[in-house]
């Protein structure tokens, strides 16, 4: 970060720097959608709004949940908000399953920010996207019947490939 530089001017040049980065991934929309999702996530922790988290901030983020009621209402509000879409006032099976979803996703996103500074850097975004790479190749060799997932036949038969060639090293 450069100090001199007004708040606005840094967060301008985090956000150019940001777009930069998703342009250059453009050509994997998956990649860029996780991206922003990941962005969104990362701004409830950024308190100073500098586009990236400090140790303070970062131990925001990682603290425990608070469990208290009052705690437990304030995140069912806050899921409320974000995922009732049909404004029924609670969350609806598909509903759930999408906040379960985006969770899981986070948390995946999570796993690659190594240093935890809220953003996916060059090495950390090489690195997902070769896993990702990965993944797609295994679905599309052993994805039978095409339905984008793989069920139980087609997760042993990739396991029972997996552990032949693990056989011949």
């Amino acid at each position: 970060m450069i100090p001199h530089l007004p708040r606005f001017t840094r967060s301008l040049a985090l956000l150019v720097g940001l777009l930069a980065s998703l342009q250059a991934h453009a050509a994997e929309p998956e990649f860029a959608a996780k991206a922003a999702r990941y962005a969104e996530h990362i701004k409830q922790y950024d308190k100073n709004g500098d586009g990236m988290l400090d140790p303070k901030e970062q131990a925001t983020r990682n603290a425990p949940e608070d469990n208290s009621p009052a705690g437990k209402a304030a995140r069912y509000a806050a899921h409320l908000k974000k995922y009732d879409m049909n404004g029924n006032g609670q969350l609806d099976p598909d509903e759930r399953a999408q906040k379960a979803a985006d969770k899981q996703e986070i948390e995946e996103l999570k796993r690659y920010d190594l240093n935890r500074d809220g953003q996916l850097d060059d090495a950390e975004t090489a690195r997902l996207q070769a896993d990702t790479k990965r993944e797609r190749e295994k679905l599309k060799r052993y994805d039978l019947n095409h339905d984008g997932r793989l069920d139980g036949e087609e997760t042993a038969a990739m396991e029972a490939a997996g552990s032949q060639s693990a056989e011949k090293k």
